[in-house]
């Protein structure tokens, strides 16, 4: 009966972390290669990661069990099974180059908690969307206090066409409490 109950609490607290978490890149529309930083800024001087705030009432460890992200980009085809990686880390990375350089951390590897791989959807109306999983692994643990910040990083996996001027990527992490 206690491992039932244990179980039923696990499932009401598991909640999907539903809110998105914004990167604007630059207004340029060069093409992103393979293995190429998606950020906001082509100095990496000036590179502000990304960010979100993991809580729990329930539990000392959340889950990030999987992802989606989306581009309001809609001026090319490009996109379409294309692949973005998503990294997680502890404490913001710095880079000594910014959007479309060779995705090389200068400083903050030791912060690195997980990938998700992103697989790019077809181009509809207003953007392109896609599905991420955790790369290695089930899922991503991540230990918590009253609000654990995590930040996060694209790269383009493989390569993309042309992409809009200041486009926004979204993205949006599902965690289990």
């Amino acid at each position: 009966m206690r491992r039932v109950a244990l179980a039923l609490a696990f499932a009401l607290a598991a909640s999907p972390a539903w809110a998105g978490y914004t990167l604007t890149l630059p207004s340029t529309t060069t093409a992103y290669t393979a293995g190429q930083l998606m950020a906001n800024s082509a100095t990496g001087a000036s590179v502000v990661v990304p960010s979100f705030s993991l809580q729990s009432q329930y539990a000392t460890e959340v889950v990030i069990s999987r992802g989606d992200i989306s581009i309001n980009d809609t001026t090319a085809a490009s996109w379409n099974a294309k692949t973005i990686t998503i990294d997680l880390w502890t404490a913001a990375p710095t880079f000594a180059n910014g959007d479309r350089s060779t995705f090389s951390p200068a400083t903050g590897t030791a912060s690195h908690i997980g990938s998700l791989t992103c697989t790019m959807g077809s181009i509809y109306g207003d953007g392109v969307w896609g599905e991420c999983i955790v790369a290695y692994g089930n899922f991503i643990t991540v230990q918590v206090s009253s609000a654990t910040q995590i930040y996060w990083t694209a790269t383009a996996t493989s390569g993309s066409g042309t992409t809009g001027a200041s486009k926004v990527v979204t993205f949006y992490p599902e965690t289990l409490h």
